[in-house]
């Protein structure tokens, strides 16, 4: 399935259709919408809250990126601190074991392990959007208790993990 920067209704109907069991865990649901500034990397979003954890799932077709950025309520927390990247998060969780479905952008990556990157993220997304969907919540899914119990402290570990 292809979707453009613009197809808000068609993005929302496959994350919807994958994702539905966040309504079930109490997170209100918002219509998918374009993005320009908020989550940058991103040209269509879609948005689930709760009291304690925002989810924004966002596809990027010229980064080919399909992402959940979250945002824990930790007014404890600077701001920036409060935002992490699902999958880079699970990733620093087990210690590596459990490995992105999307290849990740890493901090100093030269311009070939860009290259090579993008390459792997052609290849994963040419079948569509719908199997890395499915992967990407089930994967969520199987995660959503631990990381909505994350002490502050594996919160900021996870951000000194990443810097580095």
């Amino acid at each position: 399935m292809a979707v453009s920067l613009t197809d808000c209704e068609e993005f929302d109907q496959l994350i919807s259709r994958h994702f539905a069991f966040l309504e079930t865990r109490g997170f209100a649901v918002h219509e998918a919408r374009r993005v320009d500034a908020e989550m940058h990397d991103a040209g269509v979003a879609k948005r689930y809250e709760s009291p304690d954890l925002r989810l924004d799932i966002g596809w990027s077709a010229f980064e080919q990126s399909l992402s959940i950025l979250l945002k824990f309520d930790r007014p404890q927390l600077p701001g920036q601190l409060r935002r992490a990247y699902f999958e880079p998060l699970v990733e620093f969780l087990s210690d590596g074991v459990d490995a992105p479905i999307v290849p990740q952008v890493r901090h100093r990556m030269d311009e070939t392990e860009l290259m090579r990157l993008m390459e792997q993220r052609s290849f994963i997304f040419e079948s569509g959007l719908e199997p890395v969907a499915a992967r990407l919540a089930e994967k969520l899914d199987g995660q959503l208790r631990e990381i909505r119990s994350l002490a502050d402290e594996r919160i900021l570990a996870y951000h000194d993990w990443i810097a580095n």
